[in-house]
């Protein structure tokens, strides 16, 4: 362990040199605490028993600012109202050295600065808003910066918050699919080596010795690995799908085979984790595999995709008439998380774009459903507090995110805690549903 502990950030900057070479400097972080106390005010839980017309939130009825894009009309005023106060409230703009970068507020583990570049992006190419542009490079940068200093920083691997490196990554991976040539040139350089060095670690046959004292590693094996695989897959198709990039593929073809021999499913038969929900242990593979099915047209891939959904279906569909879907996070807990029940919607949107099987496109469209009728909060007419701002008089509807605590009861929480990183996802997937279904 000395050794890796030694050697892998070394290895690493020096791919890192080689790629980025004397052009690409990051000046000295400016730190900024937004980190506060959890103020809490009464929770509201909704019983799955009780009346839609109780508990649906009539989107038809809010006001909000229309929206340069158009998506499915089903979902306009979801997406306007949510996309207006991101870029109205949200963005927090610092000075780093000679460069300004974003975050944004109510990002959890780097998901807005994950997700939130994809959405900036396409806004520039359909409007033409400079702004737009500024605002998803800036975000960009702060994942540059965060993963560059991490690098530098001579850390050991159980150190880092894996989870922000890799959604970190795909900040960079956005930057190379829809910047500019020279900000492709920039994000590729980075992204590249450091993407190679950490599949090729844990593609490694010593793996499991050299983590065996990793408790991160031990208990999320699932999301190391697919999130991995994706970000190779993503990576490949950002550079064109060319036949030179075709490594990016073999590496996660790797990745997967090494997680199911080394990530054991559960008596059930889908993934649990005592450090994650038992939905996100088990969609990130199912995205991944739905990516790798699209590609390579492999049976297996869709034979796992189906039968982790099946495993899902069968042990953790809540249970409701209505026509919409989500899984319970856990059994003991009957908790629903935003995280996982978005990334439900990639991963079958990801195999009807492989398959053009509606029945993907149904389920994708039955877990928007659920986000947009139960994990939005509504206008209460009065302060609701969040995990960043206290006291604050929300106007619109906000994606919000499990509080994780127990409840003896069936019941589905809309959380105080607003989750900026979920809501460019669901925004993001929105745009991909509107692609999908374009006539």
């Amino acid at each position: 362990m000395r050794i890796l502990n030694r050697f892998l950030p070394i290895t690493l900057l020096m791919l890192m040199a080689l790629w980025v070479g004397s052009s690409t400097s990051v000046a000295q972080e400016k730190t900024s605490d937004l980190t506060h106390d959890l103020l809490i005010a009464d929770t509201s839980f909704i019983p799955l028993n009780s009346s839609m017309s109780e508990r649906k939130l009539h989107l038809a009825t809010l006001d909000c600012a229309p929206q340069p894009l158009t998506v499915d009309f089903a979902y306009q005023a979801l997406f306007d109202c949510t996309l207006g106060d991101l870029q109205e409230r949200y963005p927090v703009r610092e000075m780093w050295g000679d460069q300004f970068v974003i975050n944004w507020t109510g990002d959890l583990s780097n998901d807005a600065t994950a997700f939130g570049p994809e959405l900036l992006f396409r806004l520039y190419a359909e409007t033409g808003d400079p702004q737009s542009y500024q605002d998803a490079m800036e975000t960009v940068r702060y994942s540059f910066k965060y993963i560059t200093d991490l690098f530098n920083g001579g850390q050991r691997i159980e150190e880092w918050n894996f989870e922000s490196v890799v959604l970190g990554l795909n900040s960079l991976i956005t930057c190379v699919e829809f910047g500019k040539p020279e900000d492709q040139q920039m994000c590729s350089a980075l992204v590249t080596p450091v993407l190679f060095t950490l599949s090729t670690l844990f593609n490694g046959p010593d793996v499991e010795e050299l983590f065996a004292d990793w408790e991160f590693y031990q208990q999320s094996k699932t999301v190391i690995y697919s999130h991995l695989a994706e970000a190779e897959i993503r990576l490949f198709q950002a550079k064109g799908s060319k036949l030179i990039h075709l490594g990016h593929i073999a590496r996660a073809k790797q990745l997967m085979a090494h997680m199911e021999e080394r990530a054991q499913k559960n008596e059930l038969g889908f993934y649990s984790s005592p450090e994650w929900d038992d939905v996100w242990a088990t969609v990130g593979p199912m995205i991944a595999y739905a990516r790798l099915y699209g590609l390579v047209k492999k049976p297996h891939y869709k034979e796992e995709f189906d039968a982790l959904m099946n495993a899902l279906e069968t042990h953790r569909a809540v249970d409701i008439t209505d026509p919409t879907g989500a899984y319970y996070s856990n059994s003991f807990l009957n908790r629903v998380f935003a995280s996982g029940q978005v990334q439900c919607v990639d991963a079958f949107l990801e195999m009807y774009a492989a398959t053009q099987d509606p029945f993907y496109l149904q389920k994708g469209e039955s877990f928007i459903n659920f986000a947009r009728d139960y994990l939005y909060l509504p206008t209460l007419g009065e302060p609701i507090r969040d995990f960043w701002f206290s006291d604050l008089v929300r106007e619109v509807p906000h994606l919000t995110h499990d509080l994780f605590e127990s409840q003896p009861s069936q019941y589905v929480e809309l959380s105080d805690i607003y989750c900026s990183g979920e809501s460019f996802y669901m925004l993001d997937l929105l745009l991909k549903h509107r692609r999908l279904t374009a006539k």
